[in-house]
């Protein structure tokens, strides 16, 4: 991440120049709008205020700005991230809710396969009945047929002490709220 080039450069005497900085105070400013975006959405969404209030956005900028939330994770590990070229798609509804929603499962997605050799994550992209599905799948797999049943319940979680259990939940009320939908495939 750019925190972490930083933190780099600054430990081997290492500079910035103006081009570093400036990109980086880009992304910074372009990520934390993001995530004023995302509260004041959660914020919201807790309160069930309403209609949801559409916009258009691309796919390619929500899938964008995903990356730019969970990639560095799979670039300091060995857990191989295959993205498929993303289809020039015009959605509407919140851009930064669907942006939660891929950055969570990303995140569940690298994290159930994190300690396994030969993981790998793949994003891809297919239209089915003239609706465009998000596809992300993993080497791993669910053997249990309780995670299975209960993975979208709230408060529901296999991450012992780490999860709350309201990421795919609250994902899945997204997908909804937004027309589509949130599914495991058993694979």
């Amino acid at each position: 991440t750019g925190s972490d080039r930083i933190r780099r450069k600054a430990e081997n005497g290492e500079g910035l120049s103006c081009e570093e900085l400036k990109k980086l105070s880009t992304t910074f400013l372009e990520v934390t709008n993001h995530i004023i975006k995302v509260i004041k959405g959660l914020k919201s969404y807790s309160k069930n205020s309403g209609e949801l209030v559409k916009e258009e956005f691309s796919l390619s900028s929500v899938i964008d700005k995903s990356l730019q939330f969970c990639s560095s994770r799979f670039q300091t590990t060995d857990v191989l991230l295959d993205i498929e070229k993303v289809p020039e798609v015009t959605l509407l509804g919140q851009d930064f809710q669907i942006t939660q929603v891929i950055v969570n499962l990303l995140n569940n997605a690298y994290e159930a396969v994190q300690d396994t050799e030969g993981a790998w994550v793949k994003l891809y992209f297919k239209e089915e009945n003239g609706s465009q599905v998000i596809c992300i799948e993993n080497s791993g797999r669910i053997k249990s047929e309780e995670v299975k049943r209960k993975i979208f319940d709230p408060f529901y979680t296999t991450k012992k002490a780490q999860g709350t259990g309201l990421g795919l939940s609250i994902s899945k009320s997204i997908m909804r709220d937004h027309g589509g939908d949130l599914e495991y495939v058993d694979g």
